[in-house]
């Protein structure tokens, strides 16, 4: 329960709030925290659960009577120890999205750092794509808690992900070389590809798991990419370690996308509203 009063506290303030069919509300920001919270992210909105036993971000307030107000003042709100966040991922993009939350949260999370669980992805096949994205979560958890030695009793929890890309009804993964990754990119000139990605969290003292299957959709132009550019990214190589050498991202990807649906977050592996949602759920759970 103490993720998520400290993952609300990002939207709320000190001073006068009114307690609603007991439902805190902050009167300031006009939010009312029972029914949702925004979390700070642009453009992104979420839930959280209800005020339990009468308590809130703040500390304990009693359950009025609807239209009277309660002050708090920010001092009654203890301070309790930052979440311990381990991302089990070599990816250079889910690296980088995770110091983006870590500089909206960082106050609340703990970034731990990248562990990676080498493991052989092609040893575990399935046709379904959302199957296939969560297995693998599931197996880089369990192969870096083993090697970790289950982080020796640290209380945390453990991001573990996999994507794959579905294109014209086919399963895209990371292109093993240089003619796979120019056939994949030639494709996505044709039509839309579809990234499906899982993220499983991990509680490392109990562990308890939540999973969430993301997908987002990207249009590109009918043109493609240039073949200039198709050299310099095989040259770079950085798209080998990306399902279906997709990098929407890239400076020199980016002019040739025309539309994103499910955000460009969870395109590039990692979707941002997901992580914390997961987090607060596992932390419901244990």
């Amino acid at each position: 329960m103490q993720i998520e009063a400290r993952l609300m506290q990002k939207r709320l303030v000190a001073g006068t709030a009114a307690v609603t069919h007991g439902r805190f509300v902050d009167t300031k920001k006009g939010i009312r925290v029972g029914l949702g919270f925004h979390l700070g992210f642009q453009a992104f909105n979420s839930h959280c659960i209800p005020i339990q036993k009468g308590w809130c971000a703040f500390g304990k307030v009693k359950r009025l009577q609807k239209g009277r107000n309660v002050s708090m003042a920010a001092s009654e709100n203890p301070q309790k120890e930052a979440v311990r966040v381990w991302l089990g991922s070599g990816s250079a993009s889910r690296h980088a999205l995770m110091k983006e939350i870590m500089e909206e949260y960082g106050e609340l999370m703990t970034f731990m750092g990248k562990v990676s669980a080498d493991i052989d992805e092609k040893a575990i096949r399935y046709d379904d794509p959302r199957q296939l994205v969560l297995a693998l979560a599931h197996a880089k958890a369990d192969a870096i808690l083993e090697k970790e030695n289950g982080f020796g009793g640290e209380d945390g929890y453990l991001i573990t992900c996999d994507q794959v890309v579905l294109h014209k009804g086919c399963i895209l993964e990371k292109p093993e070389d240089e003619g796979e990754a120019r056939r994949m990119i030639a494709g996505y000139a044709e039509a839309p590809a579809s990234t499906v990605g899982s993220t499983v969290v991990t509680h490392l003292r109990t562990g308890k798991r939540v999973e969430r299957v993301d997908i987002a959709t990207i249009l590109f132009s009918k043109d493609g990419l240039p073949q200039d550019t198709v050299d310099y990214l095989i040259d770079e190589g950085e798209i080998f370690w990306c399902a279906g050498g997709l990098m929407v991202e890239h400076d020199k990807v980016q002019p040739h996308v025309v539309s994103i649906e499910g955000g460009i977050d969870a395109v590039m592996g990692l979707r941002k509203e997901t992580v914390v949602d997961l987090l607060r759920a596992c932390a419901t759970e244990t």
